[in-house]
């Protein structure tokens, strides 16, 4: 005979006949690795580590988790436009991962092509999040929240931060202008992948 907790026992319980999933619990929530969160950070561990693990160093944690969480702290240091950046960007980079972290994209599949694909999407998604339209004062948030010398830490980064200001020339020159750039960069010379 079959007991109650028996007939409501959930495939995912890892202890027999002790869970139970009650009707409002059984209803269909958005997957966060297909659909992730708008100002949620966990798709980087929860998804894209869990379906290809890079470990600490790997784009994953070291760098999509990291700046997406300071971001989310730095948040309310910008402008109401500043903080609609934040959150459309940080939404836009996580959707361009959501093939990668389903396992769908088998041109992505290794941890340094994870990483090259993932910041491939950073220019994309900076400009159509607004980064151009910005106040100068939200630049400079956004760069401390980066770290400038993070900011051009690796190739991909120094690749697609001129990329991202070659669509945004106001804030290439504040860049030059604050000292952040002390010698203007030939644009010409960056190739797109």
């Amino acid at each position: 005979m079959e007991s109650d907790t028996d007939s409501c026992r959930h495939p995912s319980c890892p202890i027999t006949g002790r869970c139970c999933i009650s009707p409002l619990a059984r209803r269909e929530e958005p997957d966060e690795c297909s659909s992730p969160a708008p100002n949620s950070c966990s798709f980087y561990s929860a998804c894209l580590e869990k379906g290809i693990p890079c470990g600490p160093d790997g784009y994953a944690l070291a760098y999509g988790d990291r700046y997406c969480n300071r971001f989310s702290a730095a948040s309310p240091q910008l402008s109401a436009s500043g903080q609609e950046w934040v959150t459309k960007t940080m939404l836009c980079l996580q959707q361009k991962l959501v093939p990668v972290a389903l396992g769908k994209d088998e041109q992505v599949s290794t941890c340094p092509a994870v990483r090259e694909f993932a910041f491939s999407t950073h220019p994309e998604c900076y400009i159509q999040g607004g980064v151009c339209l910005l106040a100068p004062t939200d630049w400079l948030v956004i760069v401390g929240t980066v770290g400038f010398t993070e900011l051009f830490d690796s190739v991909e980064a120094l690749a697609t931060t001129l990329k991202t200001v070659k669509g945004c020339l106001d804030f290439y020159l504040w860049l030059i202008r604050n000292n952040f750039i002390h010698q203007p960069l030939d644009l010409n010379s960056v190739q797109s992948n």
